[in-house]
């Protein structure tokens, strides 16, 4: 009997280890990766409910749990969607990551970082899954700083802050053991959930504490911090699913809901104004992964109304925005084309790559949840969601989607307007309009066939049965 948490976190982890050497050979390295990635991805998709495959007559059966040093590692069929989403953030970043300057580290470590993302979902006791955060953490900082570049102060900032909320989700797994054999102890109920909400709050950078999100962005490769955001946001959001469901004093606090669309609201006007606001190309990535995360407070928010459907379909949505956004910045940077990172420096862009520039401006009207692209089925629904709650709370909806329109069109503008002086044409190479070409497509093709692409996903929620029957 084969253990499932041996084929998803122990063989990559492994395999990551073995490819730290032959780093310098980085197609090898990134080709490994790639293929194991996909396979992974692949492997989660097809296992069957009953963990078992019979082939040529044999049965193979799988084992869900593994036990290491006293602690619990358990995937059965109801973490394989989410496992696979993993791994094909991984596959989807490492394929053609050989195109850009990052650290020769980046396909072994990404492996690690992906298998230890599983880990943080799979351990149980679940509360030590805050001690494998921080190890992500530390195996990202010679992602984001190669050697050779000088660290800066948005990397410091996002160390300390990530280890912090480390230590205050351990300190509240602490407190709980007191709420357990004392449940009617409400002091201790307040305490721990602070200390809950605060980490999760400094782990995913929510308003105020988010300056790290856009001084990392500014100050990293674009493609280092698209992949490791992106993972780190899924996780994060699943992993704050599981307190929830786990613990019933949690989610039955008086408002917790109502204070999570409330916050998750005020989040996205915050961060349309400052992305409307915002002379930095490069930051603004911080500030779109900022409005990301108050669309998914707002749609737990709204879970009597459906919210957590939406949030598990909002997933591939915004990795392909995610994906194009920093796959175009990447490239005008390692091509030269942002040497300050202003905007003004993509004047005219449009009439010089054509291509990038369109890729940048897709991505933006994806997330804005613009019709026919792949996030506009999931933004009605939230939409419709706020205004069937809270109408008197539409005025923050509004402030961040007007905000963001100003954005775009002010992007529009720089893109098309005549420049001051004649520069050279950016060269376009094949791959690069294809790979752009294939990230609009699928906005597009995701956006008009919601029903083929999204539902799947959904099956992410099916571990939190205590979450839905809270919401008969």
């Amino acid at each position: 009997m084969i253990s499932l948490p041996l084929i998803w976190i122990a063989f990559p982890l492994i395999t990551g280890v073995l490819l730290i050497p032959f780093a310098k050979n980085r197609r090898l390295s990134v080709s490994v990766v790639s293929i194991i990635s996909l396979l992974l991805t692949i492997l989660a998709i097809v296992l069957p409910k009953e963990m078992a495959f019979v082939i040529f007559g044999h049965r193979y059966e799988f084992n869900p749990v593994f036990f290491l040093l006293g602690r619990m590692l358990s995937i059965n069929h109801n973490a394989a969607v989410i496992i696979a989403l993993l791994y094909l953030v991984n596959f989807s970043w490492n394929l053609i990551s050989t195109r850009f300057k990052v650290s020769q580290y980046f396909g072994s470590l990404s492996l690690i970082t992906t298998a230890l993302w599983v880990t943080v979902l799979a351990i149980e006791p679940f509360l030590y899954a805050a001690v494998i955060v921080a190890i992500i953490t530390l195996i990202s900082i010679p992602l984001l700083s190669p050697r050779g570049e000088a660290n800066r102060p948005g990397l410091f900032r996002y160390l300390i802050l990530q280890l912090l909320a480390t230590s205050l989700i351990l300190l509240s797994g602490w407190m709980l053991a007191g709420i357990v054999s004392a449940p009617s102890a409400s002091p201790l109920i307040f305490r721990a959930t602070v200390m809950v909400l605060l980490g999760f709050i400094l782990w995913l950078g929510v308003f105020p504490l988010n300056s790290w999100l856009s001084m990392l962005s500014d100050e990293s490769h674009h493609w280092v911090v698209g992949m490791l955001l992106s993972m780190r946001q899924i996780a994060l959001i699943i992993y704050f699913l599981h307190f929830l469901d786990r613990f019933a004093w949690l989610r039955n606090l008086p408002n917790i809901f109502k204070d999570m669309q409330l916050i998750g609201l005020v989040i996205i006007a915050f961060g349309g104004i400052a992305a409307a606001s915002q002379k930095s190309i490069r930051r603004l990535f911080g500030f779109f992964f900022l409005i990301e995360t108050g669309y998914t407070l707002l749609s737990i928010g709204l879970a009597a109304h459906g919210g957590l459907n939406q949030v598990a379909m909002s997933f591939i949505p915004r990795l392909i925005s995610y994906w194009l956004w920093a796959f175009t910045v990447a490239s005008l940077s390692d091509q030269g084309n942002l040497k300050l990172g202003y905007l003004n420096e993509l004047s005219g862009l449009f009439y010089r790559a054509p291509f990038l520039a369109s890729g940048l401006f897709f991505s933006l009207l994806n997330l804005l949840g613009v019709p026919l692209f792949a996030f506009f089925p999931v933004r009605r629904l939230v939409w419709a969601g706020v205004a069937g709650s809270q109408t008197s709370w539409l005025i923050f909806l509004v402030i961040g989607i007007a905000s963001m329109i100003v954005h775009a069109l002010n992007l529009l503008r720089i893109f098309i307007q005549p420049e001051s002086e004649t520069r050279p044409a950016t060269p376009e190479a094949p791959s690069q309009k294809f790979f752009i070409g294939l990230g609009i497509l699928l906005l597009i093709v995701v956006g008009i066939f919601p029903h083929f692409f999204l539902p799947y996903w959904t099956g992410i929620l099916a571990p939190f049965t205590n979450l839905f029957n809270a919401f008969p």
